[in-house]
């Protein structure tokens, strides 16, 4: 199956839910919250949230990941573990 802007035919694999750009005197940090398709063997017809962080180059482009967060099951969930990575983002 051939991949095409975030989807896959047969079905989509993700959904964008959050997006946050932070600034910060040790550079600027892009966070961004899915709603996934799990690729896991024992569960692959389910779907989770995923937040992942990444330090942003000076072009723009994404960096070196510095944060995670996976596995909420819901969307409040999913809303808390966003702020979770930005509130460990900004104590570092």
């Amino acid at each position: 199956m051939q991949k095409l802007n975030g989807k896959q035919e047969g079905g989509e694999l993700s959904h964008k839910i959050m997006q946050t750009h932070l600034y910060m005197q040790g550079g600027t940090f892009f966070i961004s919250t899915i709603y996934r398709r799990s690729s896991a063997a024992l569960n692959p017809d389910g779907w989770y949230y995923e937040t992942m962080c990444w330090k942003l180059q000076e072009d723009g482009d994404k960096g070196e990941l510095v944060d995670d967060n996976s596995g909420a099951m819901s969307f409040k969930s999913a809303l808390d573990q966003h702020v979770e990575v930005i509130t460990r983002l900004k104590s570092k």
